[in-house]
């Protein structure tokens, strides 16, 4: 049930990466995680936690991402 669908680029061998994209769903992750610990109710402790922890690792892959565009910017 996706609305749509990803797209992956490689140029030159490499992965395209875009620091404002990935910038963009790091702030938007600790919004929603932000909203996890604060607002939203869970049927346990425990099920808050594990939530919070996987929209954690989601933002890990896009802070990762950010890191990787700034520094490939840098060597061009």
């Amino acid at each position: 049930f996706a609305h749509s669908s990803a797209i992956y680029v490689i140029r030159n061998g490499q992965p395209v990466r875009s620091w404002d994209d990935a910038h963009y769903y790091v702030k938007y992750l600790d919004n929603a995680i932000r909203w996890l610990e604060t607002q939203a109710k869970f049927a346990s402790p425990s099920d808050r936690k594990s939530s919070i922890a996987w929209f954690q690792q989601g933002r890990a892959v896009y802070e990762k991402r950010a890191l990787e565009a700034r520094e490939h910017a840098a060597v061009q």
